[in-house]
């Protein structure tokens, strides 16, 4: 049976109006379930502080100092069954104990609305019995019974509530983080819609510079690298010379700096990355963002990491203008 509908039918069961398979699997279902086997437990300890204490009250858990749930129902509901010290501890500890004392005023307001029960009840055997006796015996049973089922559901709420309250508040931390993830990801999805919307904006043909080695003859004429407005990357193709014995391994840098030193560029790339690069197409291409560059004088320089003192292997300059 599944525990939303044990869990419905929990409360007949325990009070013997259950029979046959839907017992069984009642039972069967409690043996495995600890929710429902604490609010079985609940009931059993509320009708035996119906049914009275031995003089002196229930003896106390010695595993903490709050009292029982079976003091706190017969202190409640029939606190005459309780003896005269139990009765005075109990009474010292609820004016002392917050949780206790809402554990208490939770029990008697649900035997509170037994008052009006009673009520009708007296007016009604007075008038069809001449003998007291029978009418206070039947009002006492009544009481008893009513008082029992009235405290067992407020007994489950105060073993059930503080589970939900704590279901409720990884269900709100959860759902915090959820929306805190989601907004990360809207202002990464506004942010790539605002890149793209620049590089739709943007349309043209794009001419490929080529920044050659001074090995393979000098430039006859200045390299100029224009720039249109809202071109997001600048394409600039190299043909390096390695220097010879260069091993795969090896690392080199391609650098451009602006006229006075400053760097503005720098990608790391194998001798072996550049080899390939240069069987494939014969130059070594790269994309360079457009807002790294302004208007002015710059140099493309190759150098080996592993060597900063020595000269360049390649060092070539070009300007560049914004149109």
């Amino acid at each position: 049976m599944k525990h939303e509908r044990a869990a419905e039918l929990l409360t007949e069961f325990l009070q013997g109006r259950i029979k046959g398979q839907d017992a069984g699997a009642i039972s069967e279902h409690v043996r495995d379930c600890a929710e429902c086997a604490s609010t079985a437990e609940t009931f059993r300890l509320l009708k035996a502080g119906a049914a009275g204490e031995p003089e002196g009250g229930p003896a106390e858990n010695p595993q903490s100092q709050h009292p029982t749930t079976e003091e706190i129902a017969t202190f409640s509901i029939v606190p005459g069954r309780l003896g005269e010290a139990a009765l005075l501890r109990m009474r010292e500890h609820v004016e002392s104990c917050g949780t206790c004392a809402e554990e208490v005023e939770i029990t008697r307001s649900a035997t509170a609305g037994m008052s009006s029960v009673a009520s009708a009840s007296l007016k009604s055997s007075a008038r069809g019995s001449r003998s007291p006796w029978r009418w206070i015996h039947t009002l006492a049973l009544a009481a008893s019974v009513g008082a029992l089922l009235l405290a067992y559901p407020a007994f489950r709420g105060l073993v059930s509530l503080p589970l939900e309250t704590e279901r409720a508040a990884r269900l709100d931390e959860e759902t915090d983080r959820l929306r805190g993830e989601a907004e990360d990801l809207k202002k990464s999805l506004n942010r790539a819609r605002e890149k793209s919307d620049r590089f739709r904006a943007w349309s043209g043909a794009v001419p490929l510079p080529v920044l050659t080695s001074r090995f393979r003859g000098a430039q006859a004429e200045e390299i100029v690298i224009r720039v249109k407005s809202g071109q997001p990357f600048v394409p600039i193709a190299v043909l390096p010379v390695l220097p010879e014995g260069a091993a795969t391994g090896d690392t080199l840098s391609f650098e451009i700096r602006r006229d006075g030193g400053d760097q503005t560029w720098k990608m790391d790339l194998t001798a072996e990355r550049i080899r390939d690069e240069l069987h494939a197409s014969k130059v070594v291409t790269f994309l360079i963002p457009a807002a790294m560059f302004s208007a002015g004088h710059y140099e493309l320089r190759l150098q080996a990491p592993s060597r900063p003192e020595s000269e360049p292997i390649l060092v070539v300059p070009f300007r560049v203008t914004i149109e």
